[in-house]
């Protein structure tokens, strides 16, 4: 490990974040000046993913404190109130995704408090992707529950795979009852033009988020995000056929968050932009 470490990167430090009220936030940094962090905690568990340069973490692992280098790929899980320290000994390039223990929780199959572990891993290709598309994500409210769902996804994963937690009886889905797939499909249409959650679509179903979202899925073939989705560009088509209406209106009419975000999510679900969609619709 280099200790005195060159001060000046080929680049300007470039730093970007994403918050998810009641979920985690996310951190890009590019650049990363070399510095020694010392001896900390977070309140949430905290994802180190390298994508550049050299970063030494110490933390605990196999009942002591080690110092691991992270190279390009690697990822660090700091579980929540575990202490831990760093060095960045040359300009770096990483992400930080922190996680709040109860959306994490609420994520898992089992009912019961997981304990997440510390560990330095080589690669891991989910972590992987879903860390790097939530810093393409935008930070609209309109792309929230599509945050929401790649984060659940990830929060399981890390529950099955690094939890010192033993594994629970397998559980079989049969899907939603037809009672249930009515209560969430009436709540979707009725509030369509809102902001819709993933805790708020288990509500209706009185299910845990992991559970619904399993069941959702055997039911009806998609999940819960893909579904609201579709539900919405529907909702567009019906009002871009009428000539009085702006394509603002239609966008907030079909609960998307603004013209922008309408017009991408349109043009990629039905294969040409709102305008033209319109005309050859009259």
């Amino acid at each position: 490990m280099k200790t005195n470490a060159r001060q000046t990167p080929l680049r300007s430090p470039s730093l970007r974040k994403q918050t998810w009220s009641g979920i985690g936030s996310l951190r890009y940094q590019s650049n990363c000046l070399a510095k020694t962090i010392p001896e900390h905690d977070h309140a949430s568990h905290a994802l180190f993913i390298s994508l550049g340069g050299s970063t030494w973490l110490n933390m605990p692992s196999n009942g002591y404190n080690q110092m691991q280098r992270l190279p390009a790929g690697s990822i660090a899980i700091t579980p929540a109130r575990v202490m831990h320290s760093a060095v960045v000994d040359e300009p770096s390039e990483f992400i930080i995704l922190y996680l709040r223990p109860e959306f994490v929780d609420q994520s898992g199959e089992r009912t019961a408090n997981h304990s997440l572990k510390p560990v330095v891993l080589q690669s891991d290709s989910l972590i992987q992707a879903i860390s790097t598309t939530l810093t393409k994500a935008d930070s609209e409210e309109g792309d929230r529950f599509y945050a929401e769902s790649l984060l659940h996804a990830l929060s399981n994963h890390l529950l099955k795979r690094y939890s010192w937690q033993p594994s629970a009886q397998q559980f079989k889905p049969s899907g939603l009852s037809a009672f249930k797939l009515t209560r969430v499909r009436d709540y979707i249409e009725a509030h369509l033009q809102e902001s819709i959650r993933l805790d708020d679509l288990a509500m209706t179903s009185n299910l845990s988020r992991y559970h619904f979202c399993r069941l959702f899925k055997q039911s009806v073939g998609t999940s819960p995000y893909r579904y609201i989705l579709q539900q919405r560009i529907k909702k567009a088509k019906q009002l871009l056929r009428d000539p009085e209406l702006s394509l603002v209106e239609v966008a907030l009419t079909s609960g998307f968050a603004n013209q922008s975000h309408f017009s991408r999510h349109f043009r990629q679900q039905v294969g040409v932009t709102p305008s033209y969609y319109r005309h050859q619709a009259r």
